[in-house]
């Protein structure tokens, strides 16, 4: 929420990034990435003070990581499937675009929960990474980023999905006053969610962070 709250300071939440984030899954040519620079200078000097420790690459978790790597990148070269990676941006791109862009209701957020499942299950079993491992591979780097695309489309769906209300970038068509402004419900949505990895093919765990305001006041805002 701290991130864009810059752009909603009447009061932001973490679902408020996901429709500035709709470009990053538009499947055009090149990879995008969004602005996820932190706003709230709280966060710096503890991200300051944190020292480098004695870790170097033997070190068992790099180690382990560096074995995921390794065999992910295998997979991706030998999968030799029908669709490329660009195609699977695209479709992933297309349902975010059209679920859950500026305005989102509970039926496309419903539709887009299913088929995102469906399109990172081809994409592990179908996908066509060209070239090898050895050298530098653009296609097998963008495969990699399809991958973490295709986990955040799901999460910033998710997120919409709960939050039943409308306020700043997120607008559910469902909640919105007789004049067509976002209708805000402080009392149920007033924090910043955050959302827990629990594991692979584990939903994850939603952790509420309630938000607090000392100089300035909620209030419901209309434009007309």
């Amino acid at each position: 929420g701290d991130m864009v709250g810059h752009l909603y300071p009447e009061r932001y939440t973490e679902s408020s990034i996901d429709s500035s984030l709709d470009y990053y899954f538009s499947g055009e040519a090149g990879v995008k990435s969004p602005m996820l620079a932190l706003r709230n200078a709280r966060y710096r000097p503890q991200l300051a003070q944190v020292k480098p420790g004695g870790v170097d690459e033997t070190h068992p978790e790099c180690v382990e990581v560096k074995r995921q790597v390794e065999q992910r990148t295998k997979g991706f070269l030998a999968m030799k499937g029908q669709k490329t990676v660009d195609e699977i941006h695209r479709e992933l791109g297309l349902v975010v675009w059209d679920e859950c862009g500026m305005g989102r209701n509970a039926q496309g957020l419903d539709l887009a929960l299913q088929r995102i499942p469906e399109i990172r299950e081809e994409f592990w079993h179908n996908v066509r990474v060209p070239g090898s491992g050895d050298d530098l591979n653009q296609e097998l780097e963008k495969a990699g980023r399809v991958a973490d695309f295709l986990e955040l489309a799901e999460l910033l769906v998710r997120d919409a999905r709960v939050r039943e209300e409308s306020c700043g970038a997120h607008f559910r068509e469902e909640y919105q006053t007789a004049d067509g402004e976002a209708l805000r419900d402080d009392k149920n949505f007033c924090h910043a969610a955050v959302w827990e990895y629990t594991g692979e093919n584990s939903a994850p765990a939603l952790n509420k962070e309630p938000l607090t305001f000392e100089n300035v006041h909620l209030q419901q805002r209309n434009y007309k």
